[in-house]
């Protein structure tokens, strides 16, 4: 009998990210070379927390965030934006 497993994958569009900073007028003090190296973190198979945190970061260092949100509020937005798979895999 063959035994089933679930993963979850979560990825995070480079386009997305640089649309939600320009919705929310985020990434304001980084340069182009700057912003580039912030969405090649999104070239991953699978976007964990920590990566999310790190982008924070990456964000919050570039940015004067809006008034009323904490950075925790700027994580929870690149979460909202990214994409959330569920994998079956069969294991032998």
């Amino acid at each position: 009998m063959e035994k089933v497993k679930f993963i979850e994958r979560r990825l995070l569009f480079a386009d997305d990210l640089k649309n939600l900073c320009r919705d929310k007028k985020l990434y304001t003090m980084g340069d182009e070379e700057c912003l580039g190296k912030m969405l090649d973190k999104c070239k991953k198979s699978n976007i964990k927390t920590e990566d999310i945190i790190e982008i924070a970061k990456d964000i919050h260092i570039y940015s004067h965030l809006p008034e009323g949100m904490e950075f925790t509020d700027l994580c929870s937005e690149i979460a909202k934006i990214s994409h959330t798979f569920f994998e079956r895999i069969i294991i032998d």
